[in-house]
């Protein structure tokens, strides 16, 4: 197929066989596969600035005669774009249509400052190894999808709106800084380094599906004054986080974490949250010995009693004791009980522990009374079912009537056993906590203020 900008540019009629095909030097590579470089890294800089005065003069044409639709499909640019987006937003505003799929732009910056234009990007699978800045854009219907950004990436003060970044990669650290975002699409994006939503407003419908962030993640708004920006439904459904920050945002609408594996203790301070909130279970927060782990979970335990979300305030309750515990900041004796309190409890969270543990003490309690009661201990010899059902009857009264083996060991007309004293004294003592702990598991399950 014939280029579309080779028509009265006979100094790139040649064509340049490169990595086993012929090109043309509009769309000959940079590089192949195997990071062999081709003859377009060793052409002269006259020859590039001709290279960019051709598409100048291609894209004039087209702006002259009233066409808003430019295909730079499949092209590579040696030294980015930057100029070519200047001089289009100095001959235009309104809608325009751009397509960049399958592009690779070079060089050492593209600044893109298009404020006037109604952008509608496409820029399936292109890759940009230029630093990317783009300024006061405003973009409706784009498509970044497989985009790979291999350095910085800025959308500084930008509009989004039906966009979508599907499976695009970023490399270097990405900033959509005050950016306004209504119904786009970042599923299965991977953030390798920093990025920052700071002070950036998610209006509805916003999607961070599957996204993998490596780095520091930042959605927070700068001060308490600036939580007005919006953040409203917003699915991070199986999203991975290192750091995250949401400090002082407003939860509008619903926002689902649901799957999603925080690496670090995510940071909520300042927020409010709306009921439609969904965290993912406790297993998935990876993080309870971290500087501010305590802090973070003591904050995220205080959010869920206000909108009175039981299960969830347990869990950052239990969390956040388990930060405590791993700080290394408190006495042995609290240790001791904080350590105590998981085993049995899990800090109140679990309900079938204490009964688990107060069945054990049943059981292993039984078995003693029925050994020191017999008169012969032997596995040849049947088992004497009345000391079995007395040895029963012992163990259930000390649940139920705590401490009250001297009286029972009188009733049956038995001996004093210091053993059999020494162990029901403890059933009774680990049966109080383990009952004690139930109900106190149960009023936090089901608590009601």
């Amino acid at each position: 197929m014939s280029c579309q900008f080779l028509p009265g540019s006979k100094i790139f009629e040649n064509k340049y066989s490169f990595d086993g095909k012929e090109w043309c030097f509009f769309h000959l590579p940079m590089k192949d596969l195997n990071g062999n470089e081709s003859q377009k890294n060793t052409i002269k800089l006259e020859k590039i600035n001709v290279f960019y005065e051709i598409l100048y003069k291609w894209i004039e044409g087209k702006l002259r005669r009233g066409e808003k639709y430019i295909d730079f499909s499949y092209m590579v640019f040696p030294i980015g774009l930057d100029e070519i987006f200047y001089s289009i937003s100095q001959e235009i505003s309104g809608d325009l249509v751009i397509k960049l799929n399958n592009c690779q732009i070079f060089g050492d910056s593209a600044i893109y400052t298009v404020e006037k234009l109604n952008l509608s990007i496409d820029m399936i699978g292109a890759e940009f190894f230029s630093y990317v800045w783009f300024n006061r854009a405003i973009f409706t219907s784009s498509r970044f999808e497989k985009t790979i950004f291999h350095n910085t990436v800025t959308f500084s003060s930008c509009k989004f709106s039906n966009c979508t970044f599907s499976d695009a990669k970023f490399f270097q650290h990405s900033s959509f800084y005050s950016s306004l975002l209504n119904k786009s699409d970042f599923y299965n994006c991977e953030f390798y380094d920093d990025v920052d939503f700071l002070n950036s407003s998610l209006e509805y419908d916003n999607s961070f599906h599957n996204v993998i962030f490596h780095g520091n993640t930042c959605f927070a708004t700068m001060s308490e004054a600036n939580s007005d920006k919006e953040f409203g439904e917003i699915d991070f459904r199986s999203s991975e986080f290192g750091h995250v920050e949401f400090t002082n945002r407003k939860f509008l609408d619903k926002t689902d974490f649901t799957d999603c594996t925080f690496k670090k203790a995510p940071l909520f301070h300042g927020c409010t949250f709306h009921q439609f909130t969904i965290f993912p279970e406790r297993e998935r927060f990876k993080d309870t010995s971290s500087d501010y782990a305590v802090s973070a979970y003591r904050t995220l335990a205080l959010a869920m009693s206000n909108i009175k979300a039981r299960n969830e305030e347990g869990m950052f309750y239990s969390l956040y004791q388990e930060s405590l515990k791993n700080s290394k900041k408190i006495k042995s004796v609290d240790l001791f009980v904080s350590t105590c309190y998981k085993i049995f409890s899990n800090y109140g969270q679990s309900i079938a522990r204490p009964i688990g543990f107060l069945f054990l003490t049943f059981l292993t309690s039984w078995i003693i009374y029925c050994i020191r009661l017999s008169p012969i201990v032997s596995l040849n010899k049947k088992i004497d079912w009345g000391i079995a059902a007395k040895s029963l009857h012992i163990a259930f009264l000390q649940i139920v009537k705590p401490f009250s083996i001297m009286s029972v060991l009188k009733q049956y007309s038995l001996q004093s056993d210091g053993i059999v004293t020494l162990v029901s004294n403890i059933q009774s003592l680990l049966s109080l906590i383990f009952i004690a702990l139930l109900v106190l598991a149960i009023r936090w399950k089901f608590k009601r203020d």
